[in-house]
């Protein structure tokens, strides 16, 4: 990925060899964008809060409170201020094992411990743990594998030592939260779009800013998505987008 600075020069390159129109095709570029996704897509799956939905493979599941999600392309992590850390990802099940024979072919090289069989919201699973480090911490690795159709659904969970009973307590119940998407789930969870609208005489900044699904940074999301500069305000009857 380029460095920004590349890109800008880059760029700069490239449209000096357009012709200049002198045309400011701003409002139309914003109709276009009209309803455009915003952030992950219903493909990638998405967080909301401390639960993470992917509606195109119908699963859901909630970390606790104190963890923050991060979707990747091929696995949603989840950290703490503790130190804990999730993992989560799918995995094929070629030789069509069952969860407990699975979860010994994953990590043979690991002497595991605790292996035991467990039910997930209906679905067969196994979990079991071993002894590890990261960074140079001693940790507590929890492994679970959930039957999901042809696939696993995979959690890998590092557990430093000494870790409180909170920590321990709600990673178990991430484990149990797994399942699929109810049908109003389906209907209702949905990723975010870009909004273009019209500013009316008395919107702001910071009153439009509000209304859009952020919990943090709602006006300085704001201001970049649109280009505003710091006590720049909106003015009546121009375009802008907002997240809904």
């Amino acid at each position: 990925h380029p460095a920004t600075a590349d890109r800008v020069s880059q760029t700069r390159a490239q449209a000096g060899s357009y012709p200049d129109s002198n045309k400011n095709n701003r409002d139309r570029h914003l109709k276009m964008v009209d309803g455009m996704t915003y952030g992950d897509s219903a493909k990638q799956g998405f967080a909301r809060g401390q639960t993470f939905y992917h509606p195109a493979l119908d699963f859901t599941f909630t970390v606790p409170d104190d963890f923050k999600i991060a979707n990747q392309p091929s696995q949603v992590s989840a950290t703490s201020s503790s130190g804990a850390v999730l993992i989560f990802d799918m995995a094929s099940n070629q030789q069509g094992l069952n969860p407990r024979s699975y979860l010994q072919s994953w990590v043979k090289d690991k002497p595991i411990s605790g292996l035991e069989n467990i039910t997930v919201n209906g679905r067969a699973g196994a979990t079991a743990s071993f002894s590890g480090t990261i960074n140079g911490r001693p940790m507590t690795i929890r492994l679970v594998a959930i039957q999901w159709g042809s696939r696993f659904a995979r959690f890998q969970m590092a557990i430093p030592s000494g870790a409180s009973s909170a920590t321990v307590e709600g990673l178990q119940r991430t484990t149990y939260s797994f399942r699929s998407m109810t049908e109003k789930e389906k209907q209702t969870v949905r990723p975010y779009k870009l909004d273009t609208f019209t500013a009316k005489s008395g919107d702001t900044v910071a009153s439009v800013a509000r209304r859009q699904p952020f919990s943090q940074l709602q006006e300085e999301r704001f201001r970049v998505l649109n280009g505003l500069q710091p006590g720049e305000e909106l003015r009546a009857g121009q375009l802008y987008k907002r997240v809904y």
